[in-house]
């Protein structure tokens, strides 16, 4: 692009050709930007457009999973799964031996190393 500007500056002829030759640089330049702006501009809906669905697609995938892992739960454990909706660990431990369990309540103390 830059040669042909040269080329066109450099060669002899009336003004008027100059202008005509410079006019139609400018057009392809112009025309070329938009093209980018478009590009850039379509690709950033289609990538918007692609993440949406990708991660509904993920929630759907993951709500499945856990579906099969409350049916499985329900198959090992038919007794504990009459009884409760949704299985907690620390709370069917608590329930089995009697004591609270919250880690919350310590009287350790944390130090970082």
């Amino acid at each position: 692009m830059r040669e042909k500007q040269r080329e066109i500056m450099k060669t002899d002829g009336n003004e008027k050709e100059k202008d005509c030759a410079v006019a139609r640089v400018n057009t392809f330049r112009v025309g070329a930007q938009a093209e980018q702006n478009f590009f850039k501009q379509e690709m950033g809906v289609d990538m918007t457009h692609a993440s949406q669905v990708f991660l509904a697609e993920q929630i759907s995938f993951h709500r499945k999973v856990a579906e099969r892992l409350e049916g499985l739960y329900h198959e090992c454990w038919p007794s504990q799964a009459a009884t409760e909706d949704t299985p907690a660990a620390a709370d069917t431990t608590a329930a089995t031996t009697n004591e609270v369990l919250n880690p919350w309540d310590s009287t350790d103390i944390y130090e970082e190393v």
